[in-house]
């Protein structure tokens, strides 16, 4: 069993689901140290804590601890040097990845139906202004993919893969969490709430051959 498991969890691709799985069964099955860090919104009256996501400071303190039997997840961007002191320091680094358009849809109705966002915003609008963006975003497939000792597309079979072959568990009874209302991009792209300028836009895009290419692992 591997001691320490890191998951470079890019928003929107399964990870809710993929954390609470693993939290079961390495944090409450197992003795595994679930490192996060939580806070409590001033805006909000509930006595919920949530978690924030961890800098790169505080990644990197994490990942040169000698405590055994650890279990960190935190949501990207991360940078290349963070993942080469979780490397350097014998952690296992994994990620899921998804087709960006599907990614984008759900991040747009997640928002919008969870927290009123983008109510103004087409959903062609949206995904045009996320893809011309230059600066590096949570949902970006890291340039530095080809790093992590296990990167796949978010599906049943990849998951029990990472769960049964690489981590040595049993995959049984994966619930799955936090989805939004989407229909999927290419219902969108038929019903013609996506144009066709923005549909070359994405398929032109670094990171739609970026998930060609994770794509072809399996």
């Amino acid at each position: 069993m591997i001691d320490r498991i890191a998951f470079l969890h890019i928003p929107k691709t399964g990870g809710v689901s993929v954390r609470r799985f693993l939290y079961g069964k390495l944090c409450v099955e197992r003795p595994y140290v679930f490192r996060r860090i939580e806070f409590k919104p001033e805006n909000l009256h509930e006595s919920k804590l949530y978690y924030r996501n961890l800098t790169d400071s505080e990644l990197q303190r994490y990942a040169r601890s000698k405590e055994p039997l650890q279990f960190l997840p935190s949501h990207s961007p991360w940078s290349e040097e963070t993942l080469r002191v979780f490397k350097e320091n014998g952690w296992m680094v994994f990620s899921f990845v998804r087709h960006p358009g599907d990614l984008l849809c759900s991040s747009y109705f997640f928002n919008r139906d969870q927290y009123g966002f983008f109510l103004n915003v087409t959903l062609d609008d949206f995904l045009s202004s996320r893809l011309h963006a230059r600066q590096m975003a949570a949902w970006h497939i890291p340039e530095f993919w080809a790093q992590l000792d296990f990167i796949r597309e978010f599906k049943d079979s990849n998951i029990g893969d990472l769960v049964k072959n690489k981590l040595g568990l049993v995959f049984e009874n994966f619930p799955k969490t936090n989805q939004s209302a989407s229909f999927g991009y290419d219902y969108y792209c038929r019903t013609g709430e996506i144009s066709k300028d923005t549909q070359r836009l994405l398929e032109s895009h670094e990171q739609f051959r970026r998930f060609l290419d994770v794509k072809k692992l399996g």
